[in-house]
């Protein structure tokens, strides 16, 4: 896509704009990078994000971290995270 990943630094570059990633954002993008194309299912997404730290959260915030990075990833039409119904969601790069 359009837009450049610094995963250590919890920033998203675009050409013209640069977007910090909050840390469930940054182990978020993270985790859907490294399986684009692929289903990532709620449950991975919750323990990596929130259970390996010791946090019990439900199905809901995953919902509402990938709709936070719909909308910082909003600019480029190429980038898209699809809901797999009782699954989880795939990044799909066109």
């Amino acid at each position: 896509g359009n837009f450049k990943f610094y995963a250590d630094n919890h920033v998203l570059k675009s050409e013209h704009t640069s977007t910090t990633l909050s840390e469930k954002e940054t182990k978020a993008l993270k985790i859907f990078a490294d399986n684009v194309n692929q289903i990532v299912e709620r449950e991975k997404l919750m323990k990596e994000i929130w259970e390996d730290e010791g946090i019990v959260v439900i199905s809901r915030n995953v919902d509402v971290l990938v709709s936070k990075l719909r909308k910082k990833l909003s600019d480029d039409e190429s980038l898209k995270f699809i809901n797999v119904h009782g699954k989880g969601y795939k990044f799909i790069i066109e």
